[in-house]
C-alpha cells in the first residue's frame, strides 16, 4: 500500500514538470501587463503567483528555481506598500525575473525520501563462523518478525550490501581484521554497541529492538516541526496523501485548508521575532486543542499552516474555521506599550470536488488568497 502512495507521488510530479512552463509563462504575462498598466491589485496577483511558485518548486524537488522564486517574491514583496513603480524597481523586478525564467529545471531525486513510509526493512545480516549460535539466534528472531542472513565471508558481507543495506549488521569481531574493521567504518557501519559472546538470542533480540525503537524516535522527531510541535511541511503532504487514498477507497469526503497568519511580518517587525513565534506557537496549541484525532495539522512554511480534515463537508469544515478564527482573535498577546490580538485567513478545498493532492492546494491555495483580498481574517471556501 505504501509503494502505491510513492508511486502517486511520482505521478503528481510528472504532472507538476509539465505544467512549469506554463507557470512561468504565467509570471511573464503577469509582468509584461503590470509594466504597460500598473495596479495595485494585479501587483499582488503577480507576487502570489511568486509566492506560490516557492512554495510548489520546493516542496516538488526544484530547489533551483525555488530559490530564484523566493528572490523574486523578496522583492515584490518589499515594493507591494507602493502606489507606482520606479524604473530602478522595474529594472531589479526584470532582472530577477529573466534569472528565474532561465533557471534550469533540474530536480532533486531524493524530494519523495520524506515522504516514504517508516523503515520496513527488517532485514539482518549475521557475520559469525558459530552454526549452531546462528540456528538458534535465526528461529528466535523470525519469530520476532526478523529475517536474518548468515555469512561466513566479510567479502560475501560486501558484496550483498552492495545491493542492499541490512537494518542492523551483527559480526563477531573474532571473524574480521582491523583493516575490514576500517572498511566498514568508511562505510558508515561504525560499531555503536557492542555485545559479549556468549550473548543469549533474547539479550541480543533485546539490544537490537532497542535500536530500532531508537530509530524510530529519530523518524518522529524529524517529521515534526521544532518551534511549533506540530508536522512539518512533508509530513503534512504525506499525510495529506495518505488520507486521500483512504477517502477514495472509503468514498468518503475529505477537507484541506491552507492558512495564513495575518500580518505575522509587521509583528515580527514591531514587536520582535520572539513574539512573533510566540504567535505561532499559541496558533498551533490552539488548533490541535480543538481539532480531532482524525485532522492533521502542519506548518507549511512561514506563516502558513495546513490543515487535513478527513470525512467532513465544506460547510462544516468552514464552520469549524470560523469558530477557531474567532477564538484566535480573542487571545491576547501581551506587548508595550499595549496588548494586541492577531487574526489569520484561511482558504478551503474539497475532495471529491478537487481529486488530487495538487488540485486540493492549488484551490486552497486561490480560496486563501480571495479571503486574503476581502480583507483578512475570513475563512472563503471553493
Amino acid at each position: 500500500m505504501e509503494n502505491k502512495i510513492y508511486e502517486k507521488l511520482q505521478a503528481l510530479l510528472e504532472d507538476y514538470t509539465k505544467k512549469l512552463p506554463g507557470k512561468l509563462e504565467v509570471l511573464q504575462q503577469q509582468w509584461k501587463s503590470l509594466q504597460k498598466t500598473f495596479s495595485k491589485r494585479h501587483f499582488k496577483d503577480f507576487h502570489r503567483e511568486a509566492h506560490s511558485l516557492t512554495g510548489s518548486a520546493g516542496t516538488y524537488g526544484f530547489s533551483q528555481l525555488s530559490i530564484a522564486a523566493r528572490e523574486l517574491e523578496i522583492i515584490l514583496k518589499s515594493l507591494l506598500i507602493k502606489d507606482k513603480l520606479t524604473s530602478e524597481d522595474e529594472l531589479a523586478i526584470s532582472q530577477s525575473l529573466d534569472k528565474l525564467i532561465h533557471t534550469p529545471l533540474i530536480h532533486d531525486e531524493k524530494t519523495f525520501d520524506a515522504f516514504q513510509p517508516y523503515p520496513t526493512n527488517k532485514i539482518i545480516y549475521v557475520l559469525d563462523k558459530d552454526e549452531k549460535w546462528i540456528t538458534t539466534l535465526e528461529s528466535d528472531f523470525r519469530s520476532s518478525r526478523y529475517q536474518l542472513l548468515h555469512l561466513k565471508q566479510f567479502s560475501d558481507l560486501l558484496k550483498l550490501m552492495a545491493h542492499q543495506s541490512p537494518y542492523i549488521l551483527i559480526i563477531n569481531t573474532d571473524c574480521i581484521n582491523d583493516d575490514e574493521i576500517k572498511q566498514l567504518a568508511a562505510l558508515g557501519w561504525g560499531g555503536e554497541k557492542s555485545q559479549t559472546k556468549p550473548v543469549l538470542p533474547e539479550q541480543l533480540i533485546k539490544a537490537v529492538k532497542s535500536r530500532v525503537k531508537n530509530a524510530e524516535i529519530f523518524t518522529d522527531h524529524i517529521a515534526y516541526d521544532s518551534l511549533t510541535g506540530v508536522l512539518n511541511h512533508s509530513r503534512i503532504l504525506h499525510q495529506l496523501e495518505a488520507e486521500l487514498r483512504l477517502v477514495e477507497t472509503a468514498q468518503q469526503l475529505l477537507a484541506f485548508v491552507m492558512i495564513d497568519i495575518d500580518g505575522l511580518e509587521n509583528i515580527n517587525k514591531q514587536h520582535g521575532r520572539a513574539m512573533g513565534d510566540q504567535v505561532l506557537r499559541q496558533f498551533a496549541h490552539l488548533l490541535t486543542s480543538r481539532l480531532r484525532k482524525t485532522d492533521y495539522l502542519g506548518r507549511y512554511e512561514g506563516e502558513q499552516f495546513a490543515l487535513v480534515l478527513p470525512n467532513i463537508t465544506a460547510a462544516q469544515s468552514k464552520k469549524l474555521l470560523e469558530e477557531l478564527c474567532e477564538k484566535f482573535s480573542q487571545i491576547p498577546f501581551l506587548s508595550e506599550p499595549s496588548a494586541f490580538s492577531v487574526t489569520f485567513s484561511a482558504g478551503i478545498a474539497t475532495f471529491p470536488e478537487y481529486q488530487s493532492s495538487i488540485d486540493l492546494i492549488q484551490a486552497s491555495e486561490r480560496a486563501l488568497s480571495q479571503a486574503k483580498k476581502q480583507g483578512k481574517n475570513q475563512v472563503v471556501a471553493i
